[in-house]
């Protein structure tokens, strides 16, 4: 994952990897492959939206009361 992709594409790659993996013509090899690619994707993608989710909190506070820290939904 040298060419770090987008969230988007990450869920997109997600995507095409279950699907690959669903297929019944998919080998072992592949699979286990296919795998570990899907594992890498969604520690990237879930690291991503943690970032995200402590910039989202930064910018929801203001110099007066301080910062509002809320649950991110």
């Amino acid at each position: 994952m040298e060419n770090k992709p987008t969230f988007e594409n990450g869920l997109k790659r997600l995507d095409e990897i279950v699907q690959r993996l669903s297929s019944e013509d998919v080998s072992l090899n592949e699979s286990f492959k296919l795998y570990e690619e899907g594992v890498k994707l969604v520690d990237y993608c879930t690291r991503l939206l943690t970032e995200f989710e402590g910039k989202v909190k930064k910018l929801s506070g203001d110099s007066e009361s301080g910062f509002n820290v809320e649950p991110f939904e």
